[in-house]
């Protein structure tokens, strides 16, 4: 059996229902706004082209249940937990990737 396209999605992006910020398989609440997730938002996607400071190495631990994680972002604006909505700033040291 061949796998079909779905084409109602084919070109748009999941994103939260709240804020419309990217929306991460497996993330129960949403890195930016907190909001707990149940069920995807849907828009266009669109190809950005930002230039700005390079992309620096983050590591994201939350207050609440410790669980961690690392971004390697230009400008990082995860705030929450993924897995409990918990406050989860990122460590200061911020290690520049270079190019």
């Amino acid at each position: 059996m061949l796998f079909k396209k779905n084409k109602e999605y084919e070109n748009k992006q999941k994103v939260c229902p709240d804020c419309k910020n990217n929306w991460r398989e497996g993330d129960l609440y949403c890195r930016y706004c907190g909001a707990k997730m149940t069920d995807p938002s849907y828009i266009e996607f669109e190809m950005q082209c930002i230039y700005g400071p390079p992309p620096m190495k983050r590591t994201h631990t939350c207050k609440e249940c410790g669980y961690s994680w690392t971004t390697n972002n230009m400008i990082d604006r995860e705030e929450y937990c993924p897995k409990c909505g918990g406050s989860a700033p990122y460590d200061v040291s911020e290690e520049e990737l270079g190019w």
